[in-house]
């Protein structure tokens, strides 16, 4: 449970942060959000590692777990994006739903690598 939630917080930490820069640069913008918060808590602090850490859960080896981020990857990038340009909650300026898809697949498998770093380096500790 640890490792999972672990995995969470991490998936969050660094989307709130790549989502503020991305609106600090001008990449995009929030124009009307789903709930009276800040840039898009709902996406990033809720739905994303939510889902990030089911996969992470039921895809502990690397070929499934691969596959199945890809899948993510894909459906954030091309379906949940324009989705929300459509509902006018997301307006990209300098950005294509495309240069999302790469940085949706890196978040999870930097991250998930790191911890498998962690849990040998607390066996070999032990």
């Amino acid at each position: 449970m640890t490792e999972i939630i672990l995995y969470g917080l991490l998936v969050t930490y660094i989307a709130v942060i790549a989502d503020s820069i991305g609106v600090a640069l001008l990449l995009w913008h929030y124009p009307n959000t789903l709930l009276p918060a800040p840039l898009i808590v709902e996406v990033h602090r809720v739905q994303m590692p939510i889902i990030y850490m089911l996969i992470y859960q039921y895809f502990p080896t690397w070929k499934p777990f691969l596959i199945a981020i890809t899948i993510n990857a894909f459906v954030f990038a091309f379906i949940l994006e324009p989705t929300l340009v459509w509902l006018k909650v997301y307006e990209p300026y300098h950005w294509k739903h495309i240069y999302s898809f790469i940085p949706y697949i890196m978040i999870a498998v930097v991250f998930k690598a790191t911890i498998h770093k962690f849990k040998k380096l607390d066996q070999n500790y032990k």
